[in-house]
């Protein structure tokens, strides 16, 4: 009966997770990008470390930057002893508001509204870290006495890829290593076991210069000694065309090879939310010209790359540079000034993960939604990366599975459904209760 009593409370009670998380938002913890020395994501961490002690918890708060002034948060309810330990855990920081003109709502309003809770990180993931909060409330609230400790931690730097240097992973290494963790990260309720790796590389085609008015002679042939093409100008994005083609037919050709059992393979045993053929080449930034009068002689073209678990960073890239010089091969002027690769560029690479599924814990998780919900839970990959994956370079094997869905991620009109924050909370105290 203790389960149903503990759900009870969280339905009876559920105006305090709406509350909190409201005002979880209406604290704008962006991570800024540009100077990761600001401090933006430590006055929500000092309220999170303020609930966990009124909740009853003991708590940590440190920080790893370089300023110390982007604090993890870690709560802990101890158990009795002779149990298995487990973390709920998520991250703080929130991506920035570009164009606050587009929200219906103010984006750090925390507005509750239709069922919903609007604003910036309400789904990604301040919706997930809720739910936790309020599941381990409703323990403590209804006396339940757990064999194993519950840790909750709430970290800095997800979304600029910190987690291995100051978030997810000083976490493990600050003596935190519970048997299984589980990230709250929008999946509206599937379970995510696995990702993709990611990493960035820039294309850079270089052409030659000249007056734009010269183009005629650039692009056409002309009469016995007048100048034309190479010898005039080379226009780069014209020389740029078959690659970014090609890049897409690639693109087609690694999700007919690249098979995986949970990563974008649809989900089973239901359909998830996210689609089939998730393994990409994204074209996101595109730099180019010199001067507008002149032949465009320069373009760099920023990829995307998200690749399964199963594969090598290096093969990946290898595979990439390998298609370009092969088609560069088929043009004059590209095989004496041939495109140039960098890859890894911008940042570090993220790294995959893949959890095993026949875990105990895995095992129980699925017991407690199907409890929660009525109907088995879908298990899929996540097409993008996340702290499990150093959660798991750490030895601490972790799932994502939380309220929010992957669609209103990171754009405007932010928002999360109320029902499935509760929900949310309901299946994780139902898991602590069964694996602690």
């Amino acid at each position: 009966m203790s389960k149903e009593k503990v759900w009870r409370y969280i339905e009876n009670n559920s105006h305090v997770a709406v509350e909190w998380l409201s005002k979880m938002v209406s604290i704008p913890s962006v991570n800024n990008a540009s100077d990761w020395s600001v401090d933006n994501e430590k006055a929500v961490q000092e309220w999170i470390a303020g609930k966990l002690k009124d909740i009853g918890l003991d708590v940590d708060m440190w920080a790893e930057d370089e300023a110390g002034v982007r604090p993890n948060v870690v709560g802990i309810m101890k158990g009795t002893g002779g149990g298995r330990d487990v973390m709920l855990t998520g991250h703080c920081d929130v991506v920035p508001v570009l164009q606050p003109e587009n929200w219906r709502y103010p984006p750090f309003s925390g507005t509750v509204a239709d069922g919903m809770v609007h604003g910036r990180g309400a789904t990604d993931m301040k919706g997930g870290l809720a739910a936790e909060l309020f599941a381990l409330s409703a323990l403590k609230e209804c006396g339940i006495k757990l064999k194993g400790n519950v840790l909750f931690a709430s970290t800095v730097g997800e979304e600029a890829g910190e987690g291995g240097t100051i978030g997810a992973a000083t976490v493990a290494r600050r003596g935190y290593r519970p048997s299984f963790a589980v990230v709250a990260e929008g999946t509206d309720l599937d379970m995510l076991a696995a990702s993709t790796g990611v990493f960035m590389f820039d294309f850079i085609v270089r052409g030659k210069s000249v007056h734009g008015a010269c183009r005629n002679q650039v692009i056409f042939p002309q009469p016995y000694g007048i100048l034309a093409g190479s010898d005039v100008g080379v226009d780069a994005l014209e020389k740029a065309l078959p690659f970014i083609y090609m890049f897409r037919r690639l693109e087609n050709e690694w999700n007919q090879a690249w098979k995986h059992p949970v990563v974008g393979s649809g989900g089973s045993p239901f359909y998830d939310s996210q689609g089939i053929g998730v393994f990409c080449i994204n074209p996101c930034f595109i730099d180019g010209g010199t001067y507008r009068a002149s032949i465009n002689s320069y373009l760099k073209i920023t990829y995307y790359v998200w690749y399964p678990p199963t594969k090598k960073i290096d093969d990946v890239i290898a595979e990439i540079k390998s298609n370009v010089h092969h088609l560069a091969q088929t043009d004059a002027w590209l095989r004496q000034n041939p495109p140039e690769i960098i890859a890894p560029a911008i940042r570090k690479p993220l790294p995959a993960y893949d959890t095993p599924l026949d875990l105990d814990a895995i095992k129980v998780i699925k017991q407690s939604y199907q409890e929660v919900m009525g109907k088995d839970l879908t298990i899929s990959g996540l097409k993008a990366v996340c702290d499990c994956a150093w959660f798991n370079s750490e030895g601490i094997p972790s799932v994502c599975l939380g309220p929010g869905c992957s669609f209103c991620n990171h754009g405007d009109n932010e928002f999360i459904e109320i029902d499935k924050v509760i929900k949310a909370a309901k299946i994780y105290a139902g898991f602590v209760m069964d694996y602690c």
